[in-house]
């Protein structure tokens, strides 16, 4: 009957040590934290760009075959700069907060943030936003594919407002 017992314990740990995940190199985190912190740079570089009108880094970190979304459409890289550089905006100051990078390979990411802006389009505030943006790595440079943003609402507000009035046309 010991014996037994042990058997079944034996059997019973081994099966426990088999089913775990092996564990990840740390050089292999560290690589991907690495990567993300990079994206990152990157992304608040963007926003460093556009409070600067520095059309330069826009055209050289963005990938030809682009999507940028917002209010007024998809536009492509062209488009984008255009309407980016030439508008009647002045930005004074931007916090990025809440930054979270997901790889979806070695060679894709995606970013979402919080964006608080100081400043103003067309005398107009700039509101507060969360955004995406899928980044791509080509040619051992990582560029902007694609970019989007929905206006930030407190989930006091939102959950006060009837979904067709928290809907933006």
């Amino acid at each position: 009957m010991r014996n037994l017992t042990l058997l079944i314990i034996l059997v019973a740990t081994a099966a426990v040590a088999l089913a775990q995940e092996p564990a990840k190199p740390a050089s292999a985190q560290s690589d991907a934290q690495k990567t993300a912190a990079s994206i990152i740079g990157i992304e608040q570089q963007f926003w460093e760009a556009l409070k600067n009108k520095d059309g330069k880094f826009f055209d050289a970190n963005v990938s030809d075959d682009s999507s940028m979304i917002g209010y007024i459409g998809v536009l492509g890289k062209a488009a984008a700069s255009d309407l980016f550089f030439k508008m009647p905006c002045e930005v004074k100051s931007y916090t990025l907060t809440d930054f979270k990078v997901t790889f979806f390979t070695s060679e894709t990411a995606f970013v979402t943030y919080k964006g608080a802006t100081d400043g103003s389009c067309a005398g107009k505030a700039i509101p507060t936003v969360w955004a995406s943006a899928v980044y791509v790595k080509r040619h051992e440079r990582w560029l902007k594919a694609s970019h989007q943003e929905t206006r930030a609402l407190t989930a006091a507000v939102a959950l006060s407002q009837e979904p067709s009035k928290t809907a933006v046309p």
